[in-house]
């Protein structure tokens, strides 16, 4: 719903910290009722490696949770 990448759990954001713009793309999952998240700087990796970045990373967390038994989908928090 709030995806601004096209990828369940994955969004861009943007954060101003003393008039300075900063930009990130940011890999969400849950495991179990914790909410998890890593974010992947845009300043310091452009902005499509970033994303991809984020992209990978929650694709491997997901590997894992589902290794580890909770049968999480891509779909995952989506409304299909």
């Amino acid at each position: 719903r709030n995806s601004t990448s096209g990828i369940v759990g994955v969004r861009r954001n943007t954060k101003t910290i003393s008039g300075t713009d900063y930009h990130s793309w940011i890999a969400t999952w849950s495991e179990g009722e914790k909410k998890k998240s890593k974010e992947f700087s845009t300043n310091k990796f452009g902005e499509e490696v970033a994303k991809q970045m984020a992209i990978s990373h929650r694709s491997q967390m997901i590997e894992e949770l589902n290794a580890q038994g909770f049968e999480y989908a891509e779909s995952h928090g989506s409304d299909k």
